[in-house]
């Protein structure tokens, strides 16, 4: 939902040459936000639900150490990883001239020279600008924010979201069987990549729009899929698969994979359960790709002019 909403406000942003650090305060307003909406749903657990740690531990027995100890080393995974590549200066001296320069435009990442004219190609997908934001909210270098912070925080996420896969894939059997699909779906993913192959940027090329489209996106609609199968609102579903697609348009133009991911999850349960009307779902789902499609064909026919408002 926050990547949703910052593709939304940067793409004004960005329009109106408005100071990357006025962005930076929206970023901390909303993370803040955020947190606090966290620690009230966390409480709500624990107090309500009884779902403290004596509970925790109960429901998973020793093989909660498998969670743990995959974010761990995940985490320091990410930590230490370097890479020198031409993506990873395309990307990181993007942000880093945006934060120089203190305003949310285009540039030549190469040169640092102000683009008064946009690229239709990268305009929409405001993803490195996020390092931006927080680099200049908080003063931490661009590299390290997108090659060390970002990256170690997307991991976590990636992790939670496949154990919530697994939570949802054997529901009613305990919580050992999600960690032990956990543990099997980050083994997939850690040995079935490597420099030499194409897909090498799973779980470690957070810097890059696509790897959280493959690393996030892609699982949390497959999550959706699953919770909808089990019974979840048509609703519920729809507003969740259109905030993944929203977050997806704002990582990179790889979003259009959505318009096939998302009948792939929605189509099963329509057609088990006979019901037409559940096709709604899908067309909820991808609206923020569809209008992300039009807008960028529009843009490349020029109809759409892609340019800086001087002020």
């Amino acid at each position: 939902a926050a990547f949703c909403i910052f593709e939304v406000y940067t793409l004004l942003c960005i329009f109106l040459d408005i100071p990357t650090h006025v962005v930076g305060y929206i970023v901390g307003t909303t993370g803040l936000a955020a947190a606090a909406a966290g620690i009230c749903c966390l409480r709500y657990k624990m107090c309500v639900k009884d779902h403290g740690l004596k509970t925790v531990f109960k429901s998973h027995g020793l093989f909660l150490l498998i969670p743990i100890v995959l974010v761990i080393f995940f985490c320091l995974r990410q930590f230490l990883y370097k890479e020198s590549s031409v993506d990873a200066m395309h990307y990181i001296n993007l942000s880093s001239t945006a934060v120089y320069y203190d305003r949310m435009a285009q540039y030549n990442p190469y040169t640092g020279a102000k683009l008064n004219r946009f690229l239709a190609r990268y305009v929409f997908n405001t993803f490195p600008y996020y390092s931006s934001a927080v680099s200049s909210l908080t003063g931490v270098n661009t590299a390290i924010i997108a090659r060390t912070v970002l990256p170690v925080l997307s991991v976590m996420a990636s992790i939670l979201t496949y154990y919530r896969i697994g939570c949802e894939l054997f529901r009613g059997k305990g919580k050992k069987y999600a960690d032990i699909f956990l543990l099997f779906a980050m083994l997939v993913l850690f040995r079935g990549s490597s420099e030499y192959l194409p897909g090498s940027f799973f779980l470690k090329r957070f810097y890059e729009g696509k790897s959280m489209i493959a690393n996030i996106t892609a699982p949390l609609i497959m999550l959706c899929g699953i919770e909808f199968w089990n019974g979840k609102s048509c609703l519920r579903t729809g507003l969740q698969l259109f905030l993944c697609c929203g977050a997806a348009v704002c990582f990179a133009g790889s979003c259009v994979i959505c318009m096939a991911g998302v009948p792939a999850v929605v189509l099963p349960t329509v057609i088990r359960d006979r019901a037409p009307r559940k096709l709604l779902v899908i067309l909820c789902g991808v609206i923020p790709v569809i209008c992300w499609g039009l807008c960028y064909y529009l843009a490349s026919k020029g109809v759409i002019p892609l340019g800086i408002h001087r002020r």
